[in-house]
């Protein structure tokens, strides 16, 4: 019995380790060099619930009202996720693009600690970008 329940151990541990590393591998792929890849890192922070990384996506001059905006908006979430997501790039020059992103949102308030959720489907907002210093960052909301 101990050498079953010691392989099933071993088992889900390596399990949790190979997911672990799927799921890295999976977010290190997007980058800033595309708007896509902006707002899929922008995503992806938002799910993380990362201020710093929200802030990271938005052009300089934006960054700390950004990360702000996150951190009190965060306080009030258990979590966060984005399912069908859908990413157009609406229109697209040398230094700016217009994103269009389509997707269910499902959101946790905090008080509920997880056993609640709200689902938001297909919820589409749309994304003002500018290359800066060659990378594709979200301007801020005026």
């Amino acid at each position: 019995m101990k050498k079953i329940g010691h392989f099933l151990l071993a088992v889900f541990l390596l399990m949790a380790l190979v997911g672990g590393i799927s799921c890295q591998s999976k977010t290190a792929q997007y980058t800033t060099a595309t708007p896509e890849g902006t707002i899929r890192l922008y995503l992806n922070a938002q799910c993380q619930l990362d201020a710093e990384k929200v802030a990271q996506c938005f052009v300089k001059e934006a960054r700390e009202k950004a990360r702000t905006d996150a951190e009190q908006g965060f306080k009030q979430i258990y979590s966060f996720s984005v399912e069908k997501v859908k990413i157009k790039v609406v229109s697209q020059t040398d230094d700016t693009a217009k994103v269009e992103v389509r997707c269910d949102k499902i959101v946790s308030p905090l008080w509920s600690k997880g056993e609640y959720r709200d689902v938001y489907k297909d919820q589409v907002n749309e994304f003002d970008l500018v290359k800066q210093d060659g990378e594709w960052l979200i301007k801020a909301p005026k």
